[in-house]
Order: structure tokens, then C-alpha cells, then sequence
């Protein structure tokens, strides 16, 4: 017995140093897993009674569910959460996470927990089996009520419950990624999101007088994980983060507003090109990562057809193309084809533009070499036929610091901040060259984001008094249009739009809107007929008073609009494995 209590006290001060480490303040969290450490003790006792071979049976399992219990406090420790179903999905990421302290971590639980299931053989009398029966269902109901959605009114309640605990959470969102959204799919009848029109209503925006450009071209950045609040044009704090990307809104217009609609890369990518919410994004069963576009579950994703920005510009006589930082073999560039691109130009083909061989950072070209290729491509267009260009730029992933050649901001010490500042100076490099070339007059720059940033601990400890955040993945994006064509205004409230409307907005930049598409969004120039849904998979969440807000935290009169949004989304997800979104 003092044996099973010494491996109590183990285990909850791993949790207690993981909560200190990820700087939680509220007392209660503290004792967040105690009714979970309780369950695994008591069927600890309890196996050791067992005199079969089904012992060890229990005893494998139990070790397993030590390991999990011990590798989700590292987890928390780093992001202040349990492993998400999003993080599930980003698992080929995991190598993004990988220190040596927690390596030699690692190598200590995988010695505790053999411990800890290790132990004499215990004979259980009449009064003891009672008394375990009893805990047992105490600690069960503890954690019942901390892993479904209690409607207990009390406080302490309400808090513990939002976090879940290690074991039945994880267990929780690894059932949700591998079950499909229905057990049946459904009939689809028609293509039900199918309409011939974008927008409603002519841009509120003039041309400018002395501008005529039939065709502008496009150049859309998407930044790896941005919360606009973070950029001095936003709501950065600092004021020397992004000077260079603060000098390109001072000749632009600035969004603000507007928020990302779901996350996280391919789904972000996929999302706003094509306006809708896709159901399957990287690592997650029936996703992208982890198979190429020729064979199994990824070669159904690439040959299902979504209307999409570069699909419709291709039939204008644009050329298309997306700049990628990773390998041609990544299945990112898969999804990038099946999007309707010309040309993907990726890590393998980069020497193409570039005047030397570029080192790679986390297997992927640098932000400055992205950017360096950009301007490259820009000086070999030889031809007037218009473009589209678009790119993503990777340094700005949760969990990846500067490298040492790159530009860190002062003293280095928080990674965000680094990697933020780094982006905005290649960027500038960009942008020095962009105003002093022949497209400033004719080209059309959007800088935007895949997505927010990441609530890993160096981003928390820059947002922790903001009250208008919420710790999830979603947040406010840069959303800053350079247009040389129109009068546009130097601010623009989007008035909680999301990127849903990136591909609608452009095409009204551009006058294209009679064409059949299956868009979900609406132009940040129209207002929206329905309340914004912020959706990652089966995760959803709305926006009510500038705030993120989960759908059941909604006054009553609001929740019954936002549900049958939710069930047009879950719609569109069997539209999708029906293929049946576009045709």
C-alpha cells in the first residue's frame, strides 16, 4: 500500500511540475488529475490480486496508460492543453516538440511505470474490496463529469471540467479521429452548395482615376500560424516586431476583424481557396499526411473537385502557380494540384530561381528563401499574361525558433517574437524590391495567414492578459490587401468575417462573379447572412462580441442559428466524401 501511494505522489507531481512549467495560475488546476490518479492506483491494487496470466495482461495495459498519463503532462507542459484532436491530425509535427530533456523524460517514465506496475501479490479481504469498489466509482464519476459536459452549476466544477484529464481525453480524441463523422453515409441528392454568383453587389470602391488594369495580377502570402494581434499594424504591443510588414499596411488596406475559419495548414490552404470547410486536413484518418496521391484514402481527396481561386482565374488566362517550402514528394503539393495550380514550385525545385543552394530548416526552405525565390520568379516573367502567384511560408510553425543565420528580435529569448521578426525581414526584402518594380502598379499583395498562431508557451506568455483571447485554434488574422487599382480605405472592419471569404473577396476585387461555384463565404464587402462558424473537423466554435465562443456558451436566441449553420457544415462533409461539393 505505501508502495501504490508513493506512485500516487509520483504521478501527480509530474502533473503539478507541468502545470508550473506552462505557467497555469489558478490554484485548482493543480489538482486537475487527482480522480484519474485515483482510478489507475485502485486497478493497480485491484490487478494485484489476480493470480492468472490475465495479471500481466493488466499490467501491460496499466503500463501503457502510465506512459500516456506521463507524456501528456510533458505535452501541457509545452502548450497548455491535452494532446487536441488537431494535434493528433499534425502527428508526422511531433519531431517539432522533440528536446533532449524530454528524451531523458521519456527514459524516466518508461522506468517508473514498469515500477509502478510491478508489486507483490496482495490478498484482498472482504472489507478492502468494498472500500476499493466504493473509490472506484467516486474517481470514475470524477472523471465522468470532468470529460463530458456537465451541467453542475458549481464553480469548481465548471473549471476542472473544462481542461478533461490525460488518459480519457486522449483515449476521447483518438476514437473522434479514427470514427467517421457517420456511420452511414448518406444519399447525397444534387450538389446542394452548387450557385452561379459570388457576390451580391458591385465593390463600394472606385477604380482610381488614373488606373486602368484589365487583369490585375495577384500575389497572396500565406504566413505559417499569424495572430494578427501580434503585428504592430494590429494590436502588437512592442512596435519594432514587424516594422517592414507595418510599411507595406501604410500603403495598403488593413483588415480588421477577421478571423480564420478553421486550421490547421491544409485545411487552412484548402479552406480559403476553395471558401469552404474541409472536413479531413493532415495526419488524421482519412487525411493527407501519410500517403501519396496515388493510392488509398489520399487518391479519393485528390480527385474530388471544389471550384477554387486559381481554377477560375485559369479559365481567365491567368497563370497559376503556389510556391511550397516542402519536398515535391510532401503531400502538401498533392493538395496544391488538386486545387487547380499550373505549377507548384516546391523545396526540390527551388536551385531553378535561386542563385545558390539553399540550406533547409526543419526540411523546409527558409523564410527568406522563400521569399528570395518570389522575387526571382517575379524578375523571369517574360511574358505580359497575367498571374497569380501564390506562397506559404513556414518559419512561424508553433515550436520552431529562428535559425541561427536568421534575424531574432533582441534578445532572442522568446521564440514567436523571433520567428515573427525574422518573417517580417524577409519580407522586407520583398517589399523593397516590389515598390521599386513594374508590378506595383498592376499587381494586387494580400498577406495573410493559414492560420492564428498556436497556443504554445512563448505565444501565451505575449497574450496572457489580452482578454479578448481565448486559448483555442482560432484567433484574428493579418488580412492586409495592397491594391494599386481601386480607392480602398486605409482600415476595414470585416465585422467578425473569416478567411471563408478570402476567395469571394478577391473575386470581387477582380469583378469576377457570374460563375458556377460552391463558395461558403461571402465577401468581407457584403455583410454576412448568417452567424460566422469557426470550424477544425467536428470541432466548432462561433464569435460573439469579439470573442471566441464555444456554440453552447451562446445566449439561447443566438444558439439555433449557429446550430444549423453547424449542420450545413456537417452537410458539406458528406458532400465531400460524396464528391459531390462541385462539378
Amino acid at each position: 500500500m505505501k508502495k501504490l501511494c508513493l506512485s500516487g505522489i509520483v504521478l501527480w507531481l509530474s502533473w503539478i511540475l507541468a502545470v508550473i512549467s506552462y505557467g497555469e495560475k489558478e490554484w485548482w488546476m493543480f489538482f486537475q488529475t487527482i480522480p484519474e490518479i485515483v482510478l489507475l492506483l485502485t486497478f493497480l491494487y485491484l490487478i494485484r490480486v489476480i493470480k492468472n496470466k490475465w495479471k500481466y495482461v493488466g499490467q501491460g495495459i496499466l503500463f501503457i496508460l502510465c506512459i500516456v498519463y506521463f507524456i501528456q503532462c510533458i505535452y501541457y507542459s509545452q502548450v497548455g492543453e491535452f494532446m487536441s484532436i488537431l494535434a493528433l491530425e499534425n502527428a508526422d509535427q511531433a519531431y517539432l516538440l522533440i528536446r533532449p530533456a524530454y528524451i531523458i523524460c521519456l527514459l524516466v517514465i518508461l522506468g517508473v511505470s514498469f515500477v509502478l506496475v510491478q508489486g507483490r501479490k496482495l490478498y484482498l479481504s472482504k472489507r478492502n474490496l468494498f472500500i476499493s469498489i466504493v473509490i472506484s466509482v467516486l474517481s470514475a464519476g470524477g472523471v465522468y463529469i470532468q470529460n463530458t459536459n456537465s451541467h453542475f452549476n458549481w464553480p469548481l466544477i465548471q473549471n476542472v471540467h473544462r481542461g478533461g484529464t490525460p488518459i480519457v481525453s486522449l483515449s476521447k480524441n483518438i476514437v473522434k479521429s479514427i470514427i467517421p463523422l457517420t456511420k452511414q453515409q448518406k444519399k447525397i441528392a444534387g450538389y446542394p452548395f452548387e450557385k452561379d454568383w459570388i457576390y451580391k453587389n458591385q465593390l463600394p470602391f472606385p477604380v482610381k482615376s488614373d488606373k486602368h488594369v484589365e487583369q490585375p495580377n495577384i500575389i497572396i502570402i500565406f504566413t505559417e500560424g499569424t495572430s494578427a494581434r501580434l503585428l504592430d499594424c494590429y494590436d502588437g504591443k512592442l512596435g519594432d516586431v514587424t516594422p517592414n510588414i507595418d510599411a507595406f499596411a501604410e500603403k495598403s488596406m488593413v483588415v480588421d476583424r477577421y478571423y480564420n475559419h478553421t486550421a490547421a495548414t491544409f485545411r487552412g490552404t484548402h479552406g480559403q481557396l476553395t471558401s469552404c470547410y474541409p472536413r479531413y486536413g493532415g495526419n488524421e484518418k482519412g487525411g493527407w499526411v501519410g500517403n501519396k496521391a496515388g493510392s488509398g484514402v489520399s487518391k479519393q481527396l485528390a480527385q474530388r473537385d471544389y471550384q477554387s481561386l486559381p481554377k477560375l482565374l485559369n479559365e481567365r488566362g491567368y497563370d497559376t502557380s503556389f510556391i511550397s517550402p516542402h519536398m515535391q514528394e510532401d503531400p502538401y503539393t498533392d493538395l496544391l494540384n488538386m486545387l487547380g495550380f499550373h505549377q507548384v514550385y516546391t523545396r526540390d525545385s527551388a536551385t531553378e530561381f535561386l542563385p545558390y543552394n539553399p540550406e533547409f530548416w526543419h526540411s523546409s526552405l527558409t523564410d527568406q528563401d522563400m521569399y528570395t525565390e518570389l522575387v526571382q520568379i517575379l524578375e523571369h516573367q517574360t511574358t505580359s499574361q497575367p498571374f497569380l502567384i501564390a506562397m506559404y511560408t513556414f518559419e512561424t510553425h508553433t515550436n520552431v525558433d529562428t535559425p541561427n543565420d536568421g534575424i531574432k528580435y533582441k534578445d532572442g529569448s522568446n521564440e514567436t517574437l523571433n520567428t515573427l521578426h525574422n518573417v517580417d525581414n524577409a519580407f522586407g526584402s520583398f517589399w523593397k524590391y516590389f515598390m521599386h518594380s513594374q508590378y506595383k502598379d498592376n499587381t494586387i499583395v494580400i498577406f495573410t495567414a493559414d492560420h492564428c498562431h498556436y497556443h504554445d508557451k512563448p505565444f501565451m506568455s505575449l497574450v496572457a492578459n489580452d482578454t479578448d483571447y481565448v486559448k483555442c485554434f482560432h484567433d484574428r488574422i493579418p488580412f492586409i490587401i495592397y491594391d494599386p487599382v481601386h480607392s480602398l480605405p486605409e482600415r476595414y472592419d470585416a465585422q467578425n468575417n473569416t478567411s471563408l471569404a478570402l476567395t469571394p473577396t478577391i473575386c470581387q476585387l477582380l469583378g469576377i462573379n457570374n460563375e458556377k461555384n460552391s463558395f461558403m463565404g461571402t465577401s468581407i464587402f457584403e455583410p454576412m447572412d448568417a452567424p460566422p462558424i469557426l470550424a477544425t473537423g467536428l470541432d466548432f466554435y462561433s464569435i460573439e462580441d469579439n470573442h471566441v465562443i464555444r456554440p453552447e456558451q451562446l445566449a439561447e436566441n443566438d444558439k439555433k442559428a449557429v446550430q444549423q449553420q453547424i449542420e450545413k457544415i456537417s452537410l458539406f462533409y458528406e458532400c465531400e466524401k460524396a464528391n459531390h461539393v462541385f462539378h
